[in-house]
């Protein structure tokens, strides 16, 4: 699937303003210049700086001669359907939930089931995914402080 590349820097346009937006309100650090929200608002203005630049050169090049959506064959796929809908199902159920799932499991399933469904059914990819999540649970919580739920199952 692919939008007209107005639809996309317009996109980012509003989505970096919501960034600013929501930074604007992070509490300032007395007596420092740079606080939290330094960060997100200069990542939130280069998104409307690079929307701007896709939205103007979307008028540039052809505006008219683009459709406005453009569905590639292959999202006629029941495969690539299924995966995304898990995706999206499974990201939703993962955000509500994630104190009671907790990351190593709700990886796992989101991992196990996206190869599933795509039939990439390999042991050795199960096992090289476990490892990774693990070791992303490792880093996140031991060295980088992160406090990951790991749910009540653990």
């Amino acid at each position: 699937m692919r939008f007209h590349d107005a639809i996309n820097g317009l996109f980012f346009i509003l989505l970096g303003l919501a960034v600013l937006v929501i930074s604007n309100g992070f509490p300032q650090m007395p007596g420092q210049q740079i606080g939290p929200s330094s960060f997100p608002t200069l990542i939130g203005g280069g998104m409307m700086l690079g929307g701007a630049i896709v939205l103007a050169l979307s008028f540039r090049h052809k505006f008219a001669a683009m459709p406005w959506l453009t569905l590639d064959p292959g999202w006629r796929n029941p495969k690539h359907l299924a995966c995304a809908l898990f995706c999206l199902v499974g990201s939703l159920v993962l955000g509500i939930l994630f104190e009671q799932i907790g990351f190593p499991l709700g990886a796992l399933v989101l991992c196990f089931g996206i190869y599933a469904l795509s039939g990439l059914i390999k042991p050795t990819l199960f096992v090289a995914t476990a490892v990774f999540v693990a070791v992303v649970a490792l880093v996140m919580t031991k060295f980088l402080y992160v406090p990951l739920p790991m749910g009540g199952w653990l």
